[in-house]
């Protein structure tokens, strides 16, 4: 049965600590790492791409200090990335950055090192419908149109239809106390004519501007030929790749877990962009002399590969944190429980790259309760962490107390029948030794019998609790909508909306507990 990597990470189980190194919980382990990344420097095209600092970043004068410290080297870098979501895309997005910035300032403190947050602006993908869209608590999806143009997200730019896509976000904050400071921030930074991912880092960097948080776009082309030594060398080397990357996951597989971004035995770790940087992107698939695209026609030379304009290419999920730690001085990635796992499969591939993989930290996974949650979670007799359970099993435990407990049911239900067939058993031995196979056959199916008629009993009580049903509908909308982490689900804006954007990541960086990877609610 395959387990699950997080919860034996966090539990220090010893063969998953062999697979993503433990390092990150030895302050002395950490200042190493963090001494020995601020001893590389930054690559030269990335430090000029930083210098150029497109218009549509916020004025920050700690991110340039910030970009001046990663340059003069001496400096580490503290990276995470996510794809470029509509409105920042869910909170996590948020929770990543703001977790980069404090784990910088640990590090740093810890080190006495000069610490960097870097963002990796995830341009490259091209799954349009994973970033099209945000959902507002209690309005559903707010959505730009379809597109199933195999593009990069990086070279995707708003219509006209953003305009109308931001006042469907304003008629959902309407009411709110500081819904027009959150919309005025959202209509400044998703203008039409903007690339969608610089509206994204727009946004993104006014939320951090004090902060000094750094952005990297591998789409710039600076960053690309830098990139395109690496992305030569992982087609050259696809063969020997493939080999290391099944024996990961055959040792990965022996430990009992699952490697979370599936090999594609013969496709180096790279795409292939049709025609332009800006055309069709797709996955190459080795054949003799050459390469196929996955999911269109036609096939491209190795020779030809090594002469393209580098934006022809892009990295993988598993390339891309090579080709980032090769062009920083990243000390630590902070990542979610996703990646976590695929760290776990990277660690053969960064000793081919010949480079050295970064400490990895949890970003921070954070619940937000509001008052009339916390009032509902009151009532109900519940935790904020038992509504993360299936329904029927949160309903089991919000019921009626005007109802005899299941337990007592059951108590009632058995205890009698238990004592005589106790008492049978005592005098089994010496009536007929043959009669303790049915007397413990009987116990059996009759408690088995008796359980399942208390389930039974225990679900009907609960359903008919109509006040219990719908606060538990209401709490589980709130904090684990569709069975998924409030986190996964829902955009920031109307969280920020309710208690101002300042209040609202002060209380996010307050909440942040580098090391300490438990969920924390946070109230309002």
């Amino acid at each position: 049965m395959t387990r699950d990597f997080l919860t034996a990470w966090l539990g220090e189980d010893a063969q998953a600590c062999a697979l993503v190194d433990l390092g990150v919980r030895s302050p002395a382990l950490r200042s190493e790492a963090v001494r020995r990344a601020a001893s590389r420097r930054i690559a030269p095209g990335v430090a000029a791409a930083l210098l150029e600092e497109p218009e549509h970043l916020a004025p920050s004068a700690a991110r340039r200090a910030n970009v001046e410290a990663l340059i003069r080297g001496n400096a580490a870098a503290i990276v995470t990335g996510q794809q470029v979501g509509l409105f920042l895309g869910p909170l996590f997005t948020l929770y990543k950055a703001a977790s980069a910035i404090a784990l910088a300032r640990t590090l740093e403190a810890e080190a006495s090192v000069r610490c960097v947050p870097v963002f990796w602006l995830q341009t490259e993908d091209h799954d349009f419908a994973e970033i099209n869209h945000c959902h507002i608590p209690g309005h559903g999806k707010v959505a730009l149109a379809d597109d199933e143009r195999r593009i990069s997200v990086g070279h995707r730019v708003l219509g006209g239809e953003i305009d109308d896509v931001v006042a469907t976000l304003g008629s959902a904050l309407e009411g709110l106390p500081h819904a027009c400071e959150v919309l005025a921030w959202v209509r400044e930074a998703y203008r039409p004519g903007r690339p969608l991912a610089g509206a994204f880092a727009a946004l993104l960097s006014r939320i951090f501007a004090e902060e000094g948080l750094v952005f990297v776009d591998p789409r710039h082309p600076k960053i690309a030929a830098e990139a395109a030594p690496i992305l030569g060398r992982s087609i050259r080397e696809h063969a020997r790749i493939d080999e290391i990357l099944t024996a990961r996951r055959t040792l990965l597989e022996a430990a009992g877990f699952a490697e979370q971004v599936p090999q594609r035995t013969g496709s180096p770790l790279a795409f292939f962009h049709v025609g332009s940087p800006e055309g069709p992107r797709h996955r190459l698939s080795a054949q003799p002399g050459a390469f196929s695209l996955i999911g269109a026609d036609g096939k491209v030379a190795m020779d030809e590969l090594g002469a393209l304009d580098p934006l022809r290419l892009s990295s993988s999920a598993l390339l891309r944190p090579i080709v980032q730690d090769t062009l920083l001085p990243t000390a630590a990635y902070v990542g979610g429980p996703g990646e976590l796992s695929y760290f776990a499969q990277l660690a053969p591939l960064y000793r081919h790259f010949g480079i050295e993989q970064p400490l990895f930290a949890l970003r921070a996974r954070l619940r937000w309760i509001e008052p009339t949650i916390a009032s509902l979670l009151g009532r109900a007799g519940l935790s904020a962490a038992d509504l993360e359970q299936p329904r029927d099993v949160v309903l089991g435990r919000a019921v009626r107390s005007d109802l005899t407990p299941p337990a007592v049911v059951s108590e009632r239900l058995l205890g009698a029948l238990r004592a005589e067939l106790d008492a049978l058993d005592t005098v089994a031995a010496t009536l007929d030794p043959n009669l303790e196979g049915p007397i413990a056959r009987t116990r059996e199916t009759v408690e088995r019998a008796v359980g399942r008629l208390v389930e039974r009993y225990a679900r009907a009580r609960a359903e008919k609790d109509h006040v219990a049903m719908d606060r538990v509908d209401r709490l589980q909308a709130a904090l684990f909508p569709g069975g998924e982490p409030q986190e996964r689900v829902f955009g920031f804006a109307s969280f920020a909306a309710k208690i101002g954007l300042a209040d609202w990541k002060a209380r996010v960086l307050a909440a942040i507990r580098p090391f300490e990877p438990a969920i924390v609610d946070v109230r309002t």
